[in-house]
């Protein structure tokens, strides 16, 4: 122990203390808390939404949507960037467009990367596929948005029989033999990695996949899951249940009718978010600002104790008197510490574990009244009120005592021990 140590704790009592035996009692306890509650509180499994599964399940959104692309009235054929040079979905933060200065680097043509293209790997072991992509490709540009305005009223009266939809007869050519294959396609799950086309054996870029499924099927799971915007859905997990609470003050950006209603929210939510964030990291250099805390004085209300303690005039301690303690008080004594030593190990690892276990209750307490709010599940606050309120005190109520504690040794060592 260095000079300065020794001057520092001198007239404290020292006793050896096992750290690494309270941190592996601590986790041990913990381990078995988070285990226990996960099984009861774990995050829903649902199965992914893949082009397959709306194949087989919903074989007239499928075709709706394979028309779309075909005929290139899907939101993506006019997006902009980083899709294409459209302005549908363009977003201006002032005179500047962040998508405009990025430009087109993820290039997509509905018709021909989502339609056409897979239908050509079909055609080479489909004849029927094959002459009539041919009849298609060879027909003028008026003559296909015939065919495939036909097969579009076409499709607000077909029906669905097992695995087969049925068309009204109509003058619609070679679009529905066309879709057919896309759809049988789409069945076998074939489609997806053939919209994707990536030249890597192991690839996890599933954007133009995922961009087929957009105009229908996405938001109708969007919608059953509670995920959509006006659900505070940013923050939210599949289904009814708490979610990532963390990112309420970004999704609230969404929920402010000047933003919803803006064609540019999205541009508007992360620059009112990035301001916010520098004001956050830039306080204490604010004028104004990093006067806040202490002309508010609220942290002398959460440290009463401690300015309280402050105020109180110290007494100057006696000097001790030297006496001599028998050998057998002393062991006596020396064991007495150690058994208080180890109550004091199992104390603090209790504590330590009853205070996360009110952490995580506080945390789902906030999610459950989140959920509430966002989602009027108003049975929710019944539950979520009492834990982050009970989770909030029993965290306030340890780090007190710990502070109340810190106090005290600071006080003896003051007072000379």
């Amino acid at each position: 122990m260095s000079p300065r140590q020794r001057a520092y704790y001198q007239g404290i009592t020292l006793a050896p203390y096992d750290l690494v035996k309270e941190g592996l009692i601590g986790l041990l306890l913990v381990g078995v808390l988070v285990g226990g509650l996960s099984v009861v509180l774990s995050s829903p499994d649902e199965p992914p939404l893949t082009v397959r599964h709306v194949a087989a399940t919903a074989p007239l959104t499928f075709l709706q949507t394979a028309l779309g692309e075909l005929n290139g009235t899907d939101s993506i054929n006019t997006y902009g960037p980083p899709y294409n040079s459209g302005s549908g979905s363009v977003q201006f933060l002032g005179p500047v467009s962040l998508q405009r200065l990025a430009g087109v680097h993820i290039p997509i043509n509905t018709a021909q990367d989502m339609v056409r293209g897979p239908l050509r790997d079909v055609a080479r072991m489909e004849p029927a596929v094959a002459a009539a992509l041919q009849t298609f490709d060879g027909a003028t540009p008026a003559r296909q948005a015939a065919w495939e305005a036909a097969y579009g009223a076409a499709l607000t009266r077909a029906r669905v029989q097992g695995t087969t939809v049925q068309l009204p007869a109509g003058g619609y050519g070679p679009v529905a033999p066309l879709l057919t294959g896309l759809l049988t396609l789409g069945r076998s799950g074939l489609l997806e990695p053939a919209v994707d086309n990536s030249p890597r054996i192991y690839s996890t870029d599933n954007t133009r996949s995922i961009l087929f499924l957009q105009s229908a099927a996405l938001p109708a799971a969007a919608a059953r899951f509670h995920l959509i915007g006006s659900q505070w859905g940013m923050m939210n997990e599949t289904g009814n249940y708490p979610g990532q609470a963390w990112l309420w003050l970004y999704t609230l950006g969404y929920q402010v009718p000047a933003y919803a209603s803006s064609p540019n929210a999205d541009a508007l939510v992360m620059a009112t978010i990035a301001v916010l964030t520098l004001v956050l990291l830039l306080t204490p250099w604010i004028p104004g600002l990093n006067r806040l805390p202490r002309l508010l004085g609220v942290y002398r209300l959460i440290w009463r104790d401690y300015y309280r303690d402050r105020a109180a005039p110290v007494a100057t301690p006696p000097p001790p008197s030297a006496r001599v303690v028998p050998s057998g008080v002393a062991c006596a004594r020396g064991r007495s510490s150690m058994t208080r030593l180890r109550m004091t190990t199992v104390r603090a690892s209790v504590s330590m574990a009853l205070v996360l276990g009110a952490t995580l209750a506080g945390l789902i307490g906030t999610g459950l009244i989140y959920t509430a709010l966002t989602d009027h599940v108003w049975g929710a606050l019944m539950w979520g009120l009492p834990l982050a309120l009970g989770g909030l005190y029993w965290c306030g109520r340890a780090l007190a005592q710990g502070q109340r504690g810190l106090r005290q040794r600071r006080v003896r060592r003051m007072r000379g021990g």
